[in-house]
Parts: structure tokens; C-alpha cells; sequence
């Protein structure tokens, strides 16, 4: 514990473990309203294919699921056109699952429509609260990113 802080890091991370599955709550909320399709579970998938194309083994460990689970996601959005598998030319056993142009599409409505509704949560803070906020969450990316690896980044709007 440092002079200038009195909260110690288990107490941080003990705020961290009630805070988040607080926010989740919510954008999972908000994410069913906007749109029933798409499982909280399909966003972040998308969100890393359209980075890259990848493997089924690469985005059941970027997700920290089983290759069984990531299977069954990518079937669904295979069936709903989001996503499509190609055979590696160079190595046949390679299957490579890569988002289609409608996946693109939809990835990018949700998330407009998305950060729109939880905008509003943030109409209630001053200048100073906000900008305390994006402050706080570009620490917790820094400080997460090197120990969890890189996570899906969606497109930030013009």
C-alpha cells in the first residue's frame, strides 16, 4: 500500500469482482434488447474474426472455452451466414473460420447500437467523472492486455 492510496490491491480486486459481473448484467442486458439473435457469446467471436480469420483452436483459447463449445458457436454462425470455414491451401487438416461481409455488418450494427444505449449510463457524470472513467478503463486495458493477451477491439465510430 503506497501513502497516497487507501485501498490495497486485494481490495481493488475485490471491488473489480463486484464490479464487473455488475456491468456484464447490463451489457448483456442491452445487448438482448437490441438485438435477439446474437448471444452475448457471438459478439467477442466476431469481434476477433474480424481482425483475422483463425483457427477453431485459436478462438476456443482466445475465449478460454473448449474446442467442442467454440465448435457449436461457429456452427450457429455459420448457419446464420456470420462466418464461413475454409480449408488452408497449404495444409488441408487447417480449417480457417473467417467472418463474411454480412457477419462484418451485423458485428458493426450491434456495436453501434450498442455503445449508443450504454452511452446513456454516462449522461449522469460531469466532464471531470467521465473523463475519470475512460482514465480508468484505459489503465484496467493496459494492465489486463499483458496478462490476458490481446481481446477483440471493435471499430471505434468516426
Amino acid at each position: 500500500m503506497t501513502l497516497h492510496s487507501h485501498l490495497d490491491n486485494r481490495q481493488i480486486a475485490r471491488r473489480m469482482l463486484e464490479t464487473i459481473p455488475m456491468i456484464m448484467g447490463v451489457v448483456v442486458a442491452q445487448m438482448r434488447a437490441t438485438d435477439n439473435t446474437m448471444s452475448e457469446a457471438h459478439v467477442p467471436v466476431l469481434g476477433i474474426l474480424n481482425q483475422r480469420p483463425h483457427t477453431l483452436s485459436e478462438l476456443a483459447e482466445r475465449m478460454h472455452v473448449t474446442a467442442p463449445t467454440m465448435s457449436n458457436t461457429i456452427s450457429t454462425l455459420e448457419e446464420r451466414g456470420w462466418v464461413s470455414r475454409r480449408r488452408s491451401e497449404r495444409d488441408r487438416r487447417i480449417v480457417w473460420v473467417e467472418i463474411t461481409n454480412l457477419g462484418a455488418n451485423v458485428l458493426k450494427a450491434m456495436t453501434n447500437e450498442l455503445e449508443a444505449k450504454l452511452a446513456h449510463f454516462f449522461d449522469i457524470l460531469t466532464d471531470d467523472q467521465r473523463q475519470q472513467v475512460a482514465d480508468g478503463i484505459a489503465l484496467l486495458w493496459s494492465v489486463f492486455r499483458t496478462a490476458g493477451g490481446d481481446q477483440p477491439r471493435f471499430e471505434e465510430n468516426p
